[in-house]
């Protein structure tokens, strides 16, 4: 899933996405943003990147919900790593957000038998959400009407 933040002033466009997310994954302790890595602990949830014009911030975040082990098998050791990453392989280095997110004590509307697909499209859901209440309580806290945009793509593999 990725989710592209709308624009905000450069001047406080880091901090509010750290913010954002801190709201987003708030009853989850392992979450924090290590080395501009998403991170459940030691292991990799999702990435980002930035675009700045014209004083303007806009934040995208491809979060790692599910993939499948042929894939990431595919993948080569980048040249340039966090620190973090310790020369670990790809399957030691990242991890499935569905894989914490259910197994951390937390009750998502998860149906008994779900395919992959469904539980990706119920984690999908639970983010958009939060997401979207957490840019809410960030404008309202801002005393801003200044629109903020949210885009959801969802990629199959």
């Amino acid at each position: 899933m990725a989710a592209a933040v709308g624009s905000t002033p450069l001047s406080k466009g880091h901090h509010e996405v750290d913010r954002l997310y801190k709201h987003v994954f708030r009853e989850y302790d392992s979450f924090s943003l290590r080395e501009n890595d998403y991170v459940f602990g030691e292991y990799k949830i999702g990435g980002n990147a930035q675009c700045i014009t014209r004083g303007r911030f806009v934040h995208h975040t491809s979060f790692l919900i599910d993939y499948k082990d042929a894939n990431m098998d595919l993948l080569k050791m980048p040249d340039k790593a966090p620190d973090y990453r310790t020369n670990r392989s790809h399957h030691s280095f990242v991890c499935r957000l569905k894989d914490h997110m259910l197994s951390e004590g937390h009750t998502l509307p998860v149906p008994p038998h779900a395919t992959s697909t469904q539980v990706a499209d119920v984690i999908s859901h639970h983010l958009v959400e939060r997401i979207e209440g957490g840019m809410m309580t960030l404008m309202a806290e801002a005393n801003t009407a200044q629109p903020a945009g949210l885009v959801v793509a969802k990629d199959e593999d």
